[in-house]
């Protein structure tokens, strides 16, 4: 996932792309006449489905495009996605002259949709107020490590990222198990920074042994349960 690349807090921020239409990052997707593609991978569900008469798309990727009957790019750059990224922005900078007042206008209510039910003292606890809290307690550079359950759509549409490699989460395959172990390795790479993994009860059972490896080596981490006694 690409959250974090973009600071969640910037006007030029819409959110996580939803797993049906009608979200509102689906109404800037419509307005949009050009669409650039960034580390697109199909093996995701699309952000947006191409239609023949539909936005330009230009794909930018360390691979070419696979393209499918939603998704076929007029135009793709092939490469060193940051390198590439780079060299497009020096060539732009001075000449884009458009209107955002759409754009932030729209940000602002995304922003004032995702606080709510934020401080929600219901019980059994609400996803939001979850992720609202779990948000409060860690610092822009700290680490959430994702185990893969409903509560990750959550957090995925719901968590503030303001740095890259803040927030792992597997969205693909959806392997559940992995919060734990990654987080785990994020501890190991990070010394600095603290580390919470956030699991389902299911998926901590997956590989709550490797809390006794997680002791061995000494590893400062936390791991928050959410049990529903249930998978999903």
């Amino acid at each position: 996932m690409g959250k974090g690349v973009v600071d969640e807090n910037s006007e030029l921020y819409l959110g996580t792309a939803a797993l049906s239409s009608g979200d509102y990052v689906h109404c800037a997707i419509e307005k949009a006449d050009l669409i650039v593609n960034i580390g697109h991978d199909v093996v995701e569900k699309p952000p947006f489905f191409m239609e023949p008469d539909g936005q330009t798309v230009i794909h930018i990727n360390y691979k070419a495009a696979e393209v499918d009957q939603v998704y076929f790019p007029q135009l793709e750059v092939i490469g060193d996605i940051a390198g590439s990224v780079e060299r497009l922005g020096k060539r732009l900078d001075g000449k884009l002259n458009c209107d955002r007042s759409y754009y932030t206008a729209l940000h602002k209510e995304i922003a004032s949709h995702l606080r709510e039910t934020s401080d929600d003292d219901r019980f059994p606890m609400v996803p939001q107020r979850v992720v609202a809290d779990v948000r409060s307690v860690m610092a822009r550079h700290d680490i959430v490590a994702l185990d893969n359950g409903i509560y990750k759509i959550w957090f995925a549409r719901n968590y503030i990222a303001h740095e890259p490699g803040t927030i792992l989460l597997d969205n693909a395959l959806a392997t559940m198990g992995a919060g734990l172990p990654s987080a785990m390795m994020a501890a190991m790479l990070s010394p600095g920074r603290r580390v919470l993994a956030v699991c389902g009860d299911g998926g901590f059972m997956m590989n709550s042994q490797e809390l006794e490896t997680a002791v061995r080596l000494a590893l400062d981490l936390v791991v928050l349960v959410l049990n529903d006694a249930a998978y999903g």
